[in-house]
C-alpha cells in the first residue's frame, strides 16, 4: 500500500474510532479534505489549527505525526505520537509509526527496547514491528537477532518485501556476498521498484568496479525518487571516478540543496575541487569534513596530498601516514 492510500485508510479508521464530540473539529475536517486533494502542507497547517482548538484530539495528533513521517521529519513525528500516547491512544494506532519515527532518527536502541511484538495486535502490525526490529538489529550489527526478526515478519506476512530484503542484507553483511548478491538480483526481479534493494546493489556493484551496472541502478532510483540522497551520493562518486565533471557538477548542486552540511557531500565537493585544481577550496572543505569525521580515510589522503603540494611536509606526513595505516592490506 503506498503512502497516500495508507493516509486515506488512516483517515477512515480514525473517523470510525473517534470518541470526540459529534461535531467534528472543523480544522481537522479541512485537513482531511486537503489530504484527499494531495495538498499535504495545507493539511499540516489545518491540523496544527485543530490542535490549538483541541490539544487533546488524538486523531489530529496521530495524523500530524503520520504527515511528519511522510516528510522525513522523525523528531517532530515522535513528539506528536508521544503526545497521543499520553492521551491514551490505542496501541494499534501508534506502535508502528513510533518505530518508524525512531528509525528516521537512527534511534535503534529505542526500537529494540520499546517497539515489541504484541499478540493482541493484528498480524499485519506484528509483521511491521518485526521488520522495524530487524532493521534496528541490522544497523547495530546484531545479525543473528536481525535474521530472527525478519523470519518472524515472514511468518506473520509471507512474501513480505521488507523482510525478504532484510534477510538478504543479513547474508551480505555477514560476509557471504557470493550467496547474497544472486539473491539480491532475484529479489529485484521480483520487486524491481524496491529503492533500498536498488541502492544496496548499486553500492555493491560500485565497490566491485562494475560502474555501468551501478550507474544503471542509481539512475533507476533517481528516476523514481529524484531527491534520493544515497543515490545522488553514489552517482556523484561514479561521475568523479569517471572524471565526468559536468555531470558531477549538476549532482553536487542538487546535493548542496538537499544536505549542505553533510560530511559526505562536502567530501565529494572537495574531490571535485581537487580534480579541478582548486586546492584552496578543496582544503577548506576537507577541514570541515575532518572536524566532523576525523578518521575519514579518503579525506585524510587528499588533505595530506594538498599539504604536501604546499610544502607542509611534516603535517602532510602525519595525515598520509594515518590514512595509510587505516587502509586494508
Amino acid at each position: 500500500m503506498d503512502t497516500s492510500r495508507a493516509l486515506l485508510t488512516s483517515i477512515l479508521l480514525f473517523s470510525l474510532m473517534s470518541t470526540h464530540a459529534a461535531v467534528e473539529n472543523k480544522y481537522l475536517k479541512e485537513a482531511k479534505e486537503y489530504l484527499q486533494q494531495g495538498e499535504t502542507q495545507a493539511a499540516v497547517i489545518e491540523l496544527k489549527n485543530a490542535l490549538q482548538q483541541d490539544p487533546a484530539n488524538i486523531e489530529a495528533r496521530l495524523l500530524l505525526g503520520k504527515l511528519y513521517l511522510q516528510s522525513g521529519d522523525g523528531a517532530s513525528a515522535e513528539k506528536e505520537i508521544e503526545r497521543a500516547i499520553r492521551l491514551d491512544a490505542d496501541k494499534a494506532l501508534w506502535q508502528v509509526e513510533l518505530g518508524k519515527a525512531y528509525l528516521l532518527q537512527n534511534k535503534f536502541k529505542e526500537i529494540i527496547n520499546s517497539i515489541e511484538s504484541d499478540t493482541a495486535l493484528s498480524g499485519e502490525i506484528q509483521a511491521e514491528v518485526y521488520n522495524l526490529r530487524g532493521r534496528a538489529y541490522l544497523a547495530t550489527g546484531a545479525h543473528a537477532d536481525a535474521q530472527e526478526a525478519f523470519q518472524q515478519a515472514l511468518a506473520q506476512r509471507p512474501g513480505d518485501e521488507v523482510a525478504e530484503l532484510g534477510l538478504i542484507q543479513v547474508t551480505i553483511l555477514s560476509g557471504d556476498r557470493q550467496t547474497g548478491e544472486p539473491q539480491l538480483d532475484s529479489f529485484l526481479e521480483k520487486f524491481p521498484d524496491n529503492i533500498e534493494g536498488r541502492l544496496l546493489r548499486g553500492e555493491l556493484l560500485r565497490q566491485s568496479k562494475q560502474n555501468d551496472r551501478a550507474m544503471a541502478d542509481y539512475n533507476y532510483v533517481l528516476d523514481k525518487s529524484p531527491g534520493n540522497l544515497r543515490a545522488l551520493l553514489g552517482r556523484t562518486t561514479l561521475y568523479l571516478l569517471l572524471a565526468n565533471h559536468d555531470a558531477a557538477a549538476k549532482d553536487l548542486e542538487a546535493l548542496a540543496k538537499i544536505a549542505p552540511t553533510s560530511p559526505l557531500v562536502q567530501y565529494l565537493q572537495a574531490v571535485f575541487n581537487f580534480q579541478q585544481g582548486k586546492l584552496e577550496q578543496a582544503e577548506e572543505l576537507l577541514v570541515k569534513v575532518l572536524n566532523q569525521a576525523p578518521n575519514h580515510t579518503q579525506s585524510q589522503l587528499i588533505y595530506g596530498a594538498i599539504l604536501f603540494r604546499k610544502g607542509e611536509y611534516v603535517a602532510a606526513d602525519e595525515y598520509l601516514s594515518r590514512a595509510l595505516a587505516m587502509l586494508p592490506g
